[in-house]
């Protein structure tokens, strides 16, 4: 046994180019690099010289590494050795035959994720994986990226038939000789997809027996006695389903029953499909799969495809040998810029000399750590280990920050690599010295750690929160779950998207990539381990269920950052936010939670002269109160205009069922000094590179997308930029009212769009010269000030109705409507009683309704006027469908008029101003 270096050393210039131990010569000679430089350092008494990796490799303990090319040529090593196995396969399976594989935009990539013993079946010609397979000890299976069997049928993909037809021999009998024979075949989860592959699957043999299978929790008897199983991830996202396909997918993989997975679901990924995948030891790729790349595979040969790439283990063996070789040479210049931020995954050089491989370690770990698994207590996988020691190794050197364009590429890689490559679950600490602009050191010794329970209260609709706790960088802290085990719980570290590194921005790679940990499972009652090299903030990830609650979780050696939950003494925080060592501080409601930045939380309040009551005061005033109510949301401290009541009850609406009017999931906001795109970031959380403003038009802009509906959307996605600024619009409206300040005077274009009528109007084809000029333009945000125009002209009508006091109310009233008609659909209940309750009774099919019927037939149902002429005067279409509807509604037609002011959020002239071509539309 020898004892554990004192310390883990940073790597000197001599450690990563020329002091080597003896032994390394060889492989430095071979890779054309200088054997000399300094003596060698002193091997271990009694040891090989290399015998250092070996102690990493038996402990997970980095301290033990001495320097980079040792790791590098153990880690080639094993690479070459799991290559033999995976080239065997991949020849037997293509032969000579050319390979052809066209997923398509709409489809996802499949990644092999355990490198032992999965690998990529059908590299594309940018890098990606189309397809994988693993022979897991003779449990055999093969997954692809799209809807496979359409294409075999329609013949898009005939160049694969016969390879497809050897891989089928392969999974059923282990090698590609021989016939197909009679196998027991189920099918399961292929959606659309099952009569195509039914037909494609017994057309390769007359002894197949097929069986068409529910879902494994309906029918577990249909997948008993198989040679083969089936599987797509067409279904629902119940967790009972999910977890009945996770077991089936366990269960065959134990008794080696062969499985070939189908994605049917386009780019999108579902859970029932991630489920079965991480059974598999695959992985998806990232957001958005083939859709931008547009990959596809046609080599002239399977080794031309393994030279070129050599799937998984070649993109490993190809990074590894350019970091021996210091040879990375990336064409920068060819990276893409989009809303100021700068991409280089689809660089050729960057995407097969090292993002194949990083991204493949990267799936690795992340199924580690979600899995509970401790990659250094497993026995064997040294491949896997050896490639985590060479992050260790690198994360120790980082220093930022680093620029693309200036760093030379092999230290910015090395970088980039510890980055893909991190373990929570592992046993020994490893922290990253220098964390950059994510985080100051932040030591044990330098602040009160804690032990002891914690209630976390957690939304019925899922998602995230706050535990209100911090994990030190590099310190170990424990988790255990005491209750609440059918909400799932599973913690992670930090809020952060990865948009919020801006690694290949000049020179704004200046600190880790992925900061947001993956999800952590804790099952009940254990006691969950887990090392951060970052440290973060904890968050608690629960699934969807019927109310509120809370969680209790026993924590153990973690620090307490700055947390205000609001509605709680506050008077202390800002004191504590300018002591606070900690980088982040967390601002908590049941409605919004605030992760920032603690300087850019200090400069928020500093903007109220350190007035925190204030601040707070607007917080609930204006960004949420005065968001969810608009939207008509039911919950504590919100309240509803007595004129939307008594509408409601004229209607025989309910809108106070909280099954359908409650608040929606909590909205997550990060505050950093980078937004995952753009200066400002929809989702949630949605992120923001300014400090937060109660007032500010982009925080309850960002909020707003999450209001959104796509029922309320025209033209679908061309209004998405719009559809969402009645929050913004009505909250600065809101602070007028009460100040008499108008915070966003010119946001709206009135008399711009009156004048485009006015000219439209006197044109053979007005409604094409008012779409051409407003929706017409598919960029991103285009003559938003047009658009939202049309948004104005329905609240200054309903107003002028005298029903509705300012007429921001009939957003109200068509957010409740929707919301009644989307549950009434989805509970399929479309009675004629309550299709006439919600307008819409001769409506042929409500089921593909879109946005631009159902907001006019709402809007028109709802103020009792025929609105067609509004719809026409902004160039926004309708259907037949429509027209039988309102003609049905028998009420009056509005005016073809709009009205225009100088000031959006004051009042506008009156009377309207008629298009007719002449009027004047000054206000």
């Amino acid at each position: 046994m020898h004892p554990r270096p004192n310390a883990f050393p940073r790597p000197s210039l001599c450690n990563l180019s020329s002091c080597r131990p003896l032994v390394l010569t060889t492989i430095l000679l071979l890779f054309g690099l200088p054997s000399g430089g300094c003596s060698p350092e002193p091997a271990l008494e009694d040891e090989e010289p290399q015998a250092w990796v070996d102690l990493a490799l038996d402990s997970g303990d980095p301290a033990y590494l001495e320097n980079e090319l040792g790791i590098l040529e153990a880690l080639i090593i094993e690479i070459e050795s799991a290559e033999e196995s995976y080239h065997s396969i991949l020849i037997s399976i293509f032969e000579d035959h050319p390979i052809e594989l066209h997923p398509g935009a709409w489809a996802q990539h499949i990644s092999p994720r355990r490198l032992e013993d999965s690998f990529t079946l059908i590299q594309g010609q940018a890098g990606y994986s189309l397809a994988a397979f693993a022979d897991r000890s003779g449990s055999r299976s093969a997954a692809f990226g799209f809807e496979l069997f359409g294409g075999l049928s329609d013949g898009s993909q005939a160049g694969f038939e016969t390879p497809f037809e050897r891989l089928l021999l392969w999974l059923l009998h282990g090698d590609t000789s021989g016939d197909i024979g009679a196998p027991d075949v189920a099918i399961a989860g292929l959606g659309g997809a099952t009569d195509t592959a039914e037909s494609h699957l017994l057309g390769l043999s007359d002894g197949v027996e097929l069986r068409a299978c529910a879902s494994p929790s309906e029918d577990q008897s249909c997948f008993e006695g198989l040679d083969l199983l089936v599987l797509g991830d067409a279904g629902s996202d119940e967790s009972e389903q999910i977890e009945a396909y996770r077991l089936l997918v366990s269960e065959a993989v134990a008794s080696k029953v062969p499985i070939l997975f189908i994605h049917t679901s386009t780019w999108a990924t579902n859970s029932q499909g991630e489920a079965i995948v991480d059974e598999l030891g695959f992985s998806y790729g990232g957001y958005g799969g083939n859709y931008w790349s547009e990959d596809s595979a046609e080599w002239p040969s399977v080794e031309s495809m393994i030279d070129a790439g050599g799937g998984s283990l070649g993109s490993l063996g190809t990074m590894a040998h350019h970091f021996v070789n210091e040879d990375f040479d990336i064409d920068w210049t060819q990276c893409t810029t989009y809303v100021g931020q700068t991409s280089c995954s689809d660089v050729p050089e960057l995407r097969s000399g090292f993002l194949a491989g990083a991204e493949t370690l990267k799936g690795l770990t992340e199924y580690l750590d979600r899995s509970g698994i401790d990659l250094f207590a497993q026995p064997g996988q040294r491949l896997s280990k050896l490639a985590l020691l060479l992050a260790d190794w690198y994360r120790q050197g980082i220093e930022y920050p680093m620029n693309k364009d200036v760093t030379e590429d092999t230290d910015f890689l090395r970088a980039y690599y510890a980055d893909h490559v991190v373990h929570y679950r592992r046993s020994v600490p490893v922290a990253q010295p220098d964390l950059g602009t994510f985080s100051d050191s932040i030591r044990s010794e330098d602040v009160s750690l804690e032990d002891g329970v914690v209630s976390v209260e957690v939304s019925g609709k899922g998602g995230f929160t706050a535990i209100g706790r911090y994990a030190l960088p590099g310190h170990p802290f424990t988790v255990r779950l005491i209750d609440s085990t059918e909400l799932r719980p599973r913690l992670r570290l930090n809020t952060h998207r990865t948009g919020s590194t801006r690694e290949f921005d000049g020179e704004h790679y200046n600190r880790p990539k992925f900061l947001a940990s993956p999800e952590i499972d804790l099952p009940p009652g254990e006691v969950v381990r887990v090392i951060s090299p970052y440290g973060g903030t904890l968050q608690l990830v629960i699934d969807p269920s019927e109310a509120d609650s809370s969680v209790q979780l026993e924590l153990g050696g973690v620090g307490a950052h700055p947390v205000l939950e609001v509605g709680t003494d506050g008077s202390g925080y800002l004191a504590e936010l300018q002591d606070s060592p900690y980088p982040t501080t967390e601002i908590t409601s049941p409605y919004v939670q605030v992760h920032s930045k603690t300087d850019m939380m200090i400069e928020a309040i500093q903007a109220y002269s350190g007035d925190l009551e204030a601040f707070l005061s607007d917080i609930q005033r204006y960004m949420v109160r005065d968001t969810y109510e608009l939207a008509g949301f039911v919950g504590k401290g919100l309240s509803r205009r007595a004129e939307v009541d008594t509408t409601c009850a004229e209607l025989g609406w309910d809108c106070d069922d909280p099954a359908i009017h409650g608040r929606p999931a909590v909205q997550h906001i990060n505050v950093d000094y980078y937004a995952h795109c753009g200066g400002g970031c929809s989702g949630n959380p949605y992120d923001q590179s300014w400090a937060l403003g109660p007032l500010g038009w982009g925080e309850t802009h960002e909020i707003g997308h999450n209001l959104q509906r796509s029922l309320l959307d025209l033209y679908g996605w061309q209004s998405s930029e719009v559809s969402n600024q009645i929050f913004p619009l009505h909250k600065h409206w809101s602070w007028k009212r009460d100040t008499g300040e108008s915070l966003s005077p010119e946001r709206v274009s009135y008399e711009g769009v009156c004048e485009l009528m006015q000219t439209a109007a006197l044109s053979m084809t007005p409604f094409n010269v008012v779409y051409e000029a407003i929706w017409s333009d598919e960029a991103y945000a285009a003559n938003n000030g047009e658009r939202m125009a049309l948004w104005m002209q329905m609240r200054h009508f309903a107003e002028s109705l005298g029903r509705w006091d300012s007429g921001w109310d009939i957003f109200t009233l068509i957010y409740l409507h929707e919301r009644l008609f989307t549950e009434a659909r989805a509970s399929n209940d479309l009675s004629p009683g309550t299709l006439a309750s919600l307008g819409l009774a001769s409506y042929d099919d409500v089921e593909a309704i879109d946005g631009n019927d159902f907001l006019l037939l709402s809007y028109s149902f709802i103020t009792e006027r025929d609105q067609r002429p509004l719809w026409d005067l902004f160039g926004v279409s309708w259907s037949s469908e429509a027209d039988n509807q309102i003609e049905a509604y028998g009420f009056p037609t509005v005016d073809r008029a709009v009205w225009v002011s100088s000031d959006v959020n004051g009042e506008p002239g009156t009377p309207p101003v008629p298009i007719d071509g002449t009027s004047s539309c000054t206000h």
